[in-house]
């Protein structure tokens, strides 16, 4: 018996020698055990207190408050999230600056900001007169005139702009309370990290610091979809952008070009910056020349076990011949849209948070 004990020891120790291993995806975890309610964590230990925007906040002038948008903005049902998967973000939370320290709090409010998904969208054909012509760039908002007046009576009842007309609200909650707005950070995942791109559009050196966006998606497939349109016009529209933008060249949700290997025209814009997550290796355009295994490690060895995988509509309109070529080896490719929901997240929490701090000291 001892003996056996022996080997399955050795076994253990061999097979986790080379890379650990991380869990699942965090956000899975029984329904009615999920929180449904606006929190922030806070403290060296990561501790959970419910708190709504509009409450009170003890010795708010030294709170240094980072605002986490939740993904969806298609009306999908709101499920809440784990607590599990609350506490990973703990490392963003009980980071001094001085005499500052920093919380994190889930917006869970904008759960009751309604409207509609993609339904009235698809009436506008959104793809519109620029797609029709075969087109893959953007659609400029000045081409197509009617189409354009479809796609902007259907913004307003869109769920993601709803959800983003609630924002200057719960910031200036946040401001009423006592925190300074230098001292404010809006960020956010998918549908969330889109709302932390507008918010630094709209409210940067106002209401906020700066926006982090964590693969920031809500536009959908189209190869030249309106929606996208008019978050890049927004970008575009300012001199200035205090936006860290972190994703992975993984992310496979199927947005079009979402990952940063698409979107570097955004560094040209002065104040946003990137972090760039783990990812597989794998070249679309050499597949030959891979040798990988398919899985993402981050640079400390920390295997990232997501679940989701890459399918046809995770490639661009103009790569999709490459599915029909390479099919078999891009299916293997994991999905890292739910990165903030993995363990190995972990291991970017101090490049944020120095982030964080450099903007907090340049104001």
């Amino acid at each position: 018996m001892k003996k056996l004990l022996a080997i399955l020891v050795l076994g253990l120790l061999l097979s986790s020698n080379a890379y650990a291993e991380t869990g699942k995806n965090l956000n899975w975890c029984k329904q009615n055990t999920k929180i449904k309610y606006p929190f922030y964590i806070y403290g060296e230990k990561g501790k959970i207190k419910k708190h709504k925007s509009s409450d009170a906040l003890e010795n708010a002038k030294n709170k240094i408050v980072i605002i986490y948008n939740y993904g969806g903005g298609n009306a999908q049902k709101y499920h809440g999230i784990c607590r599990v998967a609350a506490k990973n973000f703990a490392g963003l939370a009980g980071h001094k600056i001085g005499n500052l320290e920093t919380i994190w709090w889930y917006n869970d409010e904008i759960k009751k900001a309604g409207g509609g998904g993609n339904k009235p969208f698809y009436k506008c054909k959104e793809d519109g007169p620029w797609g029709q012509d075969g087109a893959i760039t953007d659609i400029p908002s000045n081409v197509g005139k009617h189409f354009w007046k479809c796609i902007k009576a259907a913004v307003p009842e869109w769920n993601a702009e709803k959800r983003f007309q609630m924002m200057e609200g719960i910031i200036k909650n946040f401001i009423n309370a006592g925190v300074p707005p230098n001292q404010i950070f809006v960020s956010g995942v998918s549908a969330g990290g889109a709302d932390a791109i507008r918010s630094a559009v709209h409210y940067g050196g106002k209401l906020i610091n700066a926006g982090i966006a964590f693969h920031p998606a809500n536009w959908g497939q189209h190869k030249s979809g309106a929606r996208r349109t008019i978050i890049l016009e927004e970008m575009k529209s300012v001199e200035r952008l205090d936006l860290l933008v972190v994703n992975s060249n993984n992310d496979g949700t199927g947005a079009r070009k979402i990952r940063p290997e698409d979107s570097q025209w955004m560094l040209e814009i002065p104040g946003v910056e990137f972090l760039v997550t783990a990812d597989d290796g794998y070249n679309l355009m050499k597949p030959n020349d891979y040798e990988g295994d398919f899985n993402i490690y981050t640079p400390d060895g920390k295997k990232c076990n997501h679940k989701g995988k890459w399918t046809k509509n995770s490639l661009n309109q103009e790569q999709r011949f490459l599915w029909h070529l390479d099919k078999d080896k891009i299916k293997k490719r994991w999905d890292s849209h739910d990165m903030v929901n993995q363990k190995c997240m972990q291991y970017y929490w101090p490049q944020i948070l120095a982030y964080i701090e450099k903007r907090i000291k340049a104001l």
